[in-house]
């Protein structure tokens, strides 16, 4: 019974598709909707010396809440020379805000990260039986990944130079607050 029906319901979809794909505008006259090329198939003129092809983080550093006053924030620097810091609480600046930060300053994220051998440090140091500390969240990218360590007890002295980098970073910055609007895209 299905295959009696087969060859209308295909008319019937054939129907729609170019009752959908033709339409009357108000005048009365016939307008014919054009598909939309896929993305792949549309050419771009690209700038022959493009500077920033794909935005990426080269390196990040958050504080987590302790049960105390601990300083909570989350600051990320990416390849273009953006950063953008979020602060929640325990800061002196609390919400969104963007900044424009220095080639040298971004240079020394990554040379600071290679003279303390980040990238050969162990991705946590914890004591999981002490609850009341707060997690320092480090991220370096080192070649083509994004190498993440956690301290939140027993990490090694070296980071603590690291995080001075960015603490002199986020300190020197010229911050603008980012907008509602800003922040929902």
């Amino acid at each position: 019974m299905l295959r009696q029906f087969k060859p209308s319901l295909q008319f019937i979809l054939l129907l729609a598709l170019l009752m959908h794909t033709a339409c009357r505008n108000k005048k009365g006259e016939t307008v014919v909707i054009k598909p939309v090329p896929p993305a792949s198939a549309v050419k771009e003129d690209k700038p022959a010396n493009p500077v920033i092809v794909n935005k990426e983080i080269i390196a990040s550093y958050e504080k987590t809440a302790c049960f105390g006053t601990c300083p909570i924030f989350r600051f990320e620097l990416y390849n273009d020379g953006t950063a953008l810091y979020h602060g929640v609480n325990f800061v002196n600046m609390i919400g969104d805000y963007e900044a424009e930060i220095s080639e040298s300053s971004r240079t020394a994220v990554l040379r600071e990260a290679e003279a303390i051998h980040f990238s050969d440090m162990k991705d946590l140091y914890d004591e999981p039986h002490v609850t009341d500390l707060p997690s320092v969240i480090t991220g370096v990218r080192t070649k083509d990944q994004l190498k993440v360590v956690t301290s939140r007890r027993g990490g090694p002295n070296e980071l603590k130079s690291l995080y001075a980098v960015f603490d002199e970073i986020i300190k020197n910055a010229q911050w603008t607050l980012k907008t509602e609007k800003e922040n929902k895209h």
